[in-house]
């Protein structure tokens, strides 16, 4: 018998599937199979990477159950100890599944404090947490849109809009146009011609590169990529709590969004849909009742994108909508663009056996804690 009790939230368990397929896709490459345990080749690599392992072959298994018990810190400690000894989890980064598993902004913001401005103490919180990757960020997205509680004499609906400005300023770090971190991770756009031109054409790109004086070879292929600037024109000026925004308007260079920069586009394209669902929940009258705000015309859309099950018909009626009122210079490109993010997250989730229907679930058990009521007069 598993020990079960208490039954892990849909949030947290999601964390902890995502955790132990991550770890094995690193461990494993291309013989991981998203949700299986793979008992015996996870084992064999962890005997080779580490000389003694406090993770021992049945309490892997059980987590894979579907109603797993909760993962214990020594045990996660061993997915650590192994991922400092991988090269290709890209950087040696301290607990990263400690923090991807049990940690995050959520559980930072539920830690009682003795402060007597308990408000100020949990924003500062929020301003000091960093997730380690978009990764993180993510499943603290999910976190966020799941959170119904409160801390203390700070009510549920104030932590959930602190958690999820959180999210919004992170987002807007990465993504924004005039000084976004993230655009000088991405591959070039020599980089990624590269990588699909056969040996004659790279001997051909390279000799023309390097007939520039100064050659050009080395600088093109690490030049950090942008988005066309026509694109970013009217995006520049919006604030973190528009993150939503820019990320929808960069749907309109469908040149820029392809490979790495299409898979993180993507990913974060949904953590803003999450970060805006948890804002506009925590102020649900004000945006959904009293009059409807534009977030609520986005969040139809990107939800719809991600989220809802519908035609592809109902899809292009709210995507049309949000096009409208953003005013982006979306072509038919751009909604083909925008199905591929949805196709694309699909996959990215799936790998970690997870789905866009159990984040769909934590959300309602939010909605479902606290509904909108609407009084008859």
């Amino acid at each position: 018998m598993l020990d079960h009790t208490p039954e892990i939230p849909v949030a947290q368990l999601m964390r902890q599937r995502a955790g132990i397929n991550h770890f094995k896709k690193v461990l494993l490459g291309n013989n991981h199979c998203p949700g299986e345990p793979q008992t015996r080749l996870v084992m064999n690599e962890i005997e080779r990477l580490l000389e003694t392992s406090t993770l021992d072959p049945r309490t892997w298994q059980n987590w894979f159950h579907p109603e797993p018990p909760r993962a214990r810190s020594d045990a996660i400690a061993c997915l650590d100890q192994c991922a400092a000894e991988l090269p290709n989890l890209g950087t040696k980064r301290r607990n990263f599944y400690q923090e991807l598993m049990v940690g995050g902004l959520v559980r930072q913001l539920l830690k009682p404090t003795q402060s007597k401005s308990p408000e100020s103490a949990l924003r500062q919180r929020a301003r000091e947490y960093i997730p380690i990757t978009n990764l993180h960020l993510h499943f603290d997205a999910v976190d966020v849109a799941a959170l119904a509680v409160g801390n203390g004499s700070v009510d549920w609906e104030t932590l959930k809009a602190i958690a999820a400005e959180r999210l919004m300023e992170l987002l807007h770090l990465l993504w924004s146009p005039r000084a976004g971190r993230i655009y000088s991770t991405f591959s070039s756009d020599l980089k990624l011609s590269w990588d699909i031109s056969s040996d004659s054409e790279r001997v051909e790109m390279r000799r023309v590169l390097d007939s520039f004086s100064p050659p050009a070879f080395d600088a093109w292929m690490d030049k950090p990529p942008r988005p066309d600037a026509e694109t970013l024109s009217d995006l520049r000026d919006l604030s973190a709590s528009q993150v939503h925004r820019i990320l929808f308007g960069l749907a309109a260079d469908t040149e820029f969004l392809r490979a790495d920069r299409l898979e993180a586009w993507s990913l974060d394209l949904s953590s803003a849909t999450l970060a805006l669902h948890a804002f506009a929940w925590a102020n649900r009258y004000e945006i959904f009742v009293h009059h409807v705000e534009p977030e609520a015309i986005y969040l139809d859309a990107l939800e719809s994108l991600f989220y809802r099950d519908g035609d592809a018909e109902d899809l292009l009626q709210f995507l049309s909508r949000a096009h409208e009122l953003g005013r982006f210079a979306w072509t038919p490109g751009s909604y083909e663009k925008l199905v591929c993010a949805r196709s694309t997250y699909e996959a990215f989730l799936s790998d970690l056996g997870v789905s866009p229907a159990m984040v769909s679930a934590a959300i309602m058990g939010c909605e479902a804690a606290h509904p909108i009521i609407v009084k008859k007069n």
